[in-house]
């Protein structure tokens, strides 16, 4: 009799402890939304996307194409500004230059800037940082070029240059150019415009100075 009581015993312990593994692994879990598939949380990324295709009025596929080209040429998302939508292309503005960036069905044919091509068959062919200027590289090189033409001019004292928004600036990765005018007095005392250009070595940082490399002032 003994026997049989402890192997009762043995056999309820062991159902015992099986009720307890199985309620852990939530077998006994009743609530019948357990059995439907959990939400998936989005991303940070996925959650811009559907807001940047709502906003501008894109479809999601679009818009998604748009952004991972635009960062693949170092744009970045956030920002990209002034977005026209047409038929073909997407206009936007970024850091003051204008892209254009045409389709071919849903997919991103080519990205440019001027005559500057960025993006084309589907892949990145150069990067925005090497071709804009920046507001505070743009007023580094404005300081610098009409130190360097004052040095140049007969009355530096009487230069009077163009405005700041004035000045052209061009850049190829370390290499800038900088183009605009100054009116001054000659050796005559005559007040006269002129035209100036320089080039520059640089790497953009605004801690250092851009070294000339030649001037010229018409």
């Amino acid at each position: 009799m003994k026997k049989i009581i402890k192997r009762v015993a043995i056999v309820a312990a062991l159902l015992f402890a099986l009720f307890i593994i199985l309620g852990l692994l939530g077998v006994w879990d009743d609530d019948e939304s357990s059995t439907e598939p959990k939400a998936v949380q989005k991303s940070e990324n996925e959650i811009f996307i559907e807001e940047f295709a709502e906003e501008n009025d894109l479809e999601p596929i679009v818009a998604k194409n748009l952004l991972s080209a635009t960062d693949d040429i170092g744009v970045k998302k956030k920002n990209i500004n002034d977005i026209k939508v047409t038929e073909e292309t997407i206009k936007f503005t970024y850091e003051g230059y204008y892209f254009t960036v045409s389709f071919k069905d849903e997919a991103v044919e080519k990205i440019k800037s001027g005559n500057i091509v960025f993006y084309k068959d589907g892949k990145a062919i150069k990067q925005v940082k090497d071709y804009i200027v920046s507001t505070l590289q743009h007023t580094t090189l404005v300081a610098q070029v009409e130190i360097d033409v004052k040095s140049q001019l007969k009355a530096p004292s009487t230069a009077k240059f163009c405005g700041t928004l004035e000045y052209k600036i061009q850049r190829v990765k370390e290499s800038f150019k900088i183009s605009g005018y100054v009116d001054s007095e000659n050796s005559f005392g005559a007040k006269i415009r002129s035209n100036f250009s320089a080039n520059y070595a640089w790497d953009g940082d605004t801690k250092t100075t851009p070294t000339l490399i030649d001037i010229n002032i018409e």
